[in-house]
């Protein structure tokens, strides 16, 4: 069950064309919402995309700050990371917004390859270059 008043009005999605997973998370992040957008991504029908554009333009990065310990080992219990072999562009953040997903992608230790970007347009060139090995 979510917190009375949790705005929760996020989009998955694949884009075919393009072959990219997108994650649009618009509003709160709760615990709850996390896990369930990680369990659909890992659940999505034909297997985990390989690119994923994390859009977080409309999202109140702010509630993702107070989560406690408990909550965090919480998350990281109910969740799987991405694979290593998965890229993950993010889009949508500035200043201290940055520094708190590179925190949670540290700490909850979900994305290996991952960069941050102004535009989805610059994302998705990065996402379209191949992984050097």
């Amino acid at each position: 069950m979510l917190a009375e008043g949790v705005k929760m009005d996020h989009r998955l999605y694949l884009d075919e064309e393009q072959d990219v997973f997108h994650i649009h998370i618009v509003g709160d992040i709760t615990p709850e919402g996390y896990i369930a957008i990680n369990r659909t991504y890992n659940t999505w029908e034909g297997g985990k995309p390989k690119k994923v554009i994390i859009d977080l333009t409309e999202t109140n990065m702010s509630t993702m700050v107070p989560w406690d310990r408990e909550t965090r080992q919480r998350v990281t219990k109910s969740t799987e990371p991405f694979t290593s072999d998965t890229k993950v562009a993010v889009i949508g953040v500035t200043g201290i917004s940055r520094m708190v997903m590179k925190i949670a992608f540290n700490v909850l230790g979900v994305v290996k390859t991952g960069r941050f970007f102004k535009t989805e347009a610059e994302a998705l060139a990065w996402l379209k270059e191949e992984t050097k090995r």
